[in-house]
């Protein structure tokens, strides 16, 4: 698993998506599906909404609580360490979340399918899911030749050092996979590696896997102000409620 003080460090989500899901969940009893370090489910506990971050990374989970306290909302959040494939809180939840293309990290249809079945089982009769994820062209023509060799992506800091952060992209359209190699330059003239893997989908099969889990679409965006989906669009939200 992926060192989390550089993945922190790395991945600070996207333009807008705080802001956006602090908007949809304000007030609200919240689930967070792989929360990470906790850097939307704190804001949305500052609201004085509860709310429980699921991730499967001990470290992560770590940070967010450490975070949570220095934020002063430990109270309203509770952190578990857990699959988000399945997962029975025996509870329901007025809004359930999954930033930052985190849907993806499950590793095909099967697996997705097994979390949208539970994230069915703990949505209130009026609640939503929503999860944002970036758009692949389904043209088949497109060709994602990626990079075989490490190019250099951006400097980071960790632990008051610099690192230079190198990325390798390698996909495969026919199965729908990402693979992202990264390597970490630190000045003393270390380096470590990690790669992240992700199964990406499209607005069609979504609304098929929401269908077979008893949800629904009610909407699926190009962007965080609402703009309709379109051909050409590089990012989706999506938004779910139960199918009655």
């Amino acid at each position: 698993m992926f060192r989390p003080d550089l993945y922190q460090a790395l991945h600070t989500g996207n333009d807008g998506d705080i802001a956006f899901y602090l908007s949809r969940c304000q007030a609200k009893n919240t689930l967070e599906l792989g929360c990470g370090a906790g850097r939307i489910s704190i804001e949305i506990a500052k609201t004085g909404a509860q709310i429980i971050g699921i991730d499967e990374h001990t470290g992560m989970i770590d940070i967010a609580k450490q975070k949570a306290t220095e934020a002063g909302v430990s109270e309203k959040c509770t952190w578990l360490e857990a699959d988000m494939e399945e997962f029975d809180l025996k509870k329901r939840f007025e809004r359930i979340i999954i930033p930052y293309s985190t849907f993806y990290c499950l590793p095909d249809l099967s697996a997705k399918r097994e979390c949208l079945k539970s994230i069915s089982r703990h949505l209130t009769l009026s609640g939503e899911l929503w999860f944002d994820g970036y758009l692949m062209p389904s043209n088949e023509e497109y060709e994602f030749e990626g990079h075989t060799e490490y190019e250099d992506l951006m400097e980071i800091e960790v632990n008051g050092q610099k690192v230079k952060v190198q990325e390798m992209d390698q996909h495969d359209q026919d199965e729908q996979r990402c693979m992202i190699h990264y390597r970490f330059l630190f000045e003393d003239g270390s380096m470590h590696k990690e790669k992240i893997h992700h199964h990406y989908i499209y607005p069609d099969q979504i609304k098929d896997l929401l269908k077979q889990c008893g949800l629904k679409a009610r909407y699926i965006w190009a962007d965080f102000q609402g703009n309709p989906l379109k051909e050409d669009s590089e990012r989706m939200i999506v938004c779910a409620k139960l199918a009655q």
